[in-house]
């Protein structure tokens, strides 16, 4: 057993599928495995990357041998699903609270650093903070909070992008 287990799960399908489908599926799964999943993994390219093994730590391959899943069922899931987490009287987009915020400060795990570091350029720039501040944050934030710590590229491309929607819109 490792610290931070992450686990890659391959299912074959039938048929192909779109990337919309991909997310939708992928959220259906995850809900019917009851296995904690982070955001990011609901992005399709996702599904391309290998996976990275650092020197030294453990890794475990299980294969299990089973019929091809047909994409009929997952669709059928997925109805199931909308209708069970289907709430009328919610709508739009809902707040994170100051605890969310907190949290986030102090830095997040691999898996999820892209979309926290995006998050935090976002809601930092709709403040009105200035944008030499929000970057020497982001910069520090992704740098020392992290475990492990980004790349400065990587933290350049996510703050250029979050910044050009922020004065796009």
């Amino acid at each position: 057993r490792t610290e931070q287990a992450r686990i890659r799960l391959y299912i074959p399908l039938n048929e192909r599928i779109s990337a919309d489908d991909y997310r939708k599926y992928t959220k259906v799964l995850a809900n019917k495995i009851g296995h904690k999943v982070d955001e990011g993994s609901y992005q399709p390219s996702r599904c391309f990357a290998l996976p990275v093994i650092q020197k030294g730590h453990i890794f475990i391959k299980r294969v299990n041998d089973c019929p091809i899943m047909n994409v009929d069922m997952l669709e059928q899931w997925s109805k199931e699903f909308e209708q069970s987490n289907a709430s009328p009287n919610v709508i739009g987009y809902t707040r994170r609270d100051s605890e969310y915020w907190r949290e986030l400060c102090f830095g997040t795990t691999e898996g999820n650093r892209n979309n926290a570091l995006a998050s935090l350029i976002g809601h930092l720039l709709r403040c009105h903070v200035n944008d030499y501040i929000v970057y020497s944050f982001a910069l520090l934030w992704g740098q020392f909070a992290c475990k492990p710590p980004m790349k400065e590229q990587e933290i350049n491309a996510t703050f250029q992008s979050i910044l050009n929607k922020h004065y796009n819109n």
